[in-house]
């Protein structure tokens, strides 16, 4: 079976393409920078899209490139790259959000081996890539693939009930992921993934949120939260 990453492959652009140097702003602690360079990226995507159906080779670049850097916590990185994807994702609805989530995935794969602050990356990306995903408007209608939805709400909540620092995150994610979908897709493919939170031990424990859909969602220009104190 074909990869995510196969079916997002695209050779890197040639040396001294004008799409290289807005990756550079992205991750720019300055926001009017990040927005710059944002605006720049769109409009380079765009231009070499034109009217196909079918994702350029750019677009498949620049999906790829904005998501394996959403697992980056070097200054504004995380921040910029989640913004432009999810102006790249609503506007570009060629792109397959199911490739987009297994993407993340294959990209950042958590392995064993990892320390601490490499896992905690890893995590925040996926978990920054599923926020984009709901961010971009993409899980409204019943065509939204329910592979993608299972595959989300499993994870965001084995997250939520592996490390208390991603609590927040990932129910203020759940929330707005709940919030689009429609009653079927719900009762279908959401709440099944809910079940785990809404156990006795776990209410007990505090570590199920209520998803009542009170807090303002994260968003994607937001820092996470700092993990507690050892």
């Amino acid at each position: 079976a074909r990869t995510a990453e196969e079916g997002m492959a695209a050779a890197a652009p040639a040396k001294g393409s004008s799409l290289l140097q807005p990756f550079w702003e992205l991750a720019s602690l300055d926001e009017e920078k990040r927005l710059a360079a944002g605006k720049q990226l769109i409009a380079l995507v765009a231009a070499s899209q034109g009217d196909s159906r079918v994702p350029c080779s750019d677009l498949q670049y620049v999906v790829k490139r904005l998501v394996r850097g959403l697992e980056s916590h070097n200054n504004g990185a995380r921040q910029g790259f989640a913004t432009v994807l999810v102006e790249v994702l609503a506007r570009f609805e060629m792109v397959d959000v199911g490739e987009v989530v297994r993407l993340a995935g294959e990209l950042m794969e958590i392995t064993g081996g990892m320390k601490g602050q490499e896992q905690r990356d890893v995590m925040f990306g996926r978990i920054f890539t599923y926020m984009c995903v709901v961010r971009s408007g993409r899980l409204q209608g019943a065509a939204v693939d329910p592979t993608v939805l299972t595959a989300m709400v499993d994870e965001l909540v084995n997250f939520l009930r592996k490390k208390a620092y991603l609590r927040v995150i990932c129910t203020e994610t759940l929330v707005a992921l709940i919030q689009q979908v429609d009653v079927t897709s719900f009762t279908r493919h959401v709440l099944p993934g809910l079940r785990p939170l809404l156990s006795v031990s776990l209410l007990d424990q505090g570590a199920a949120p209520a998803l009542d859909g009170k807090k303002k969602p994260l968003a994607p220009h937001q820092a996470p939260p700092p993990p507690p104190p050892p």
